[in-house]
């Protein structure tokens, strides 16, 4: 369990991070990431509702992105109903016990977005599958706490321990796929790829969609694509 990571981006009400502490604590998770929180960090309304999760707020780590706050992970799933998914392979809580990720090394982050409208476009291109929570399409809506609860009791469900076979593979992170995408933007700019300036962001997170889709990426595979870009791009001796 020290291996998945609660990620909230830019949360509006220290009582909801309260009470999202509370769910982990609940279900035996303990890493939470902060992004951006609106009234900053630490809040002190946020110890209101944990009610015994303190431990887990006081070792919060905020954020100013989730770039950085994803930089050192290796697999990113985020929690939203909306339906711009960018291409994005959606499933569901009860879905988790078909995904191996959650049986290896990797080191997991479940993202949820604020309180008023939810993750964006650019939030979402940086995470690898979207996870919905089915719920009675006349009333859909639920708080955050609430979706944590969910998904971290499915999560708990799953029996993670310590003594499962940890798998020999080198997944790549966070910051390594980051890196590789500012790699090929900064060379397709150079070469005039992106020839309308009020596309380019769409075209970006389009690119970011590909890579995003492919899943099990290696710190081997990231050294050899930017390599074969590098190579693509490189002028030779003068």
């Amino acid at each position: 369990m020290q291996n998945i990571h609660v990620i909230l981006v830019r949360p509006q009400l220290g009582q909801n991070i309260g009470s999202v502490a509370r769910a982990m604590k609940n279900f035996g998770f303990n890493q939470l990431r902060l992004v951006a929180p609106r009234d900053g960090w630490p809040n002190e309304k946020a110890n209101e509702l944990a009610v015994g999760a303190s431990d887990i707020l006081s070792k919060a780590t905020v954020f100013p992105n989730l770039v950085e706050a994803s930089s050192d992970l290796n697999y990113l799933l985020g929690l939203t109903a909306r339906d711009r998914f960018l291409n994005k392979e959606v499933i569901t809580p009860h879905n988790f016990s078909e995904e191996d990720k959650f049986k290896h090394s990797y080191q997991i982050g479940l993202v949820f977005g604020p309180e008023n409208n939810g993750l964006n476009n650019q939030d979402i291109s940086l995470i690898n599958k979207i996870v919905t929570i089915p719920t009675n399409p006349d009333f859909s809506s639920l708080n955050i706490a609430q979706s944590t609860i969910i998904v971290l009791y499915e999560l708990f469900k799953l029996n993670l321990s310590a003594d499962k076979q940890i798998t020999q593979f080198d997944p790549a992170t966070g910051k390594e796929v980051s890196d590789l995408f500012d790699h090929l933007e900064s060379e397709l700019t150079t070469r005039s790829f992106f020839k309308v300036d009020e596309k380019k962001e769409g075209m970006i997170n389009n690119i970011r969609g590909i890579f995003k889709r492919i899943t099990n990426l290696s710190s081997q595979d990231i050294r050899t694509l930017r390599g074969i870009v590098k190579s693509l791009t490189w002028k030779g001796e003068a």
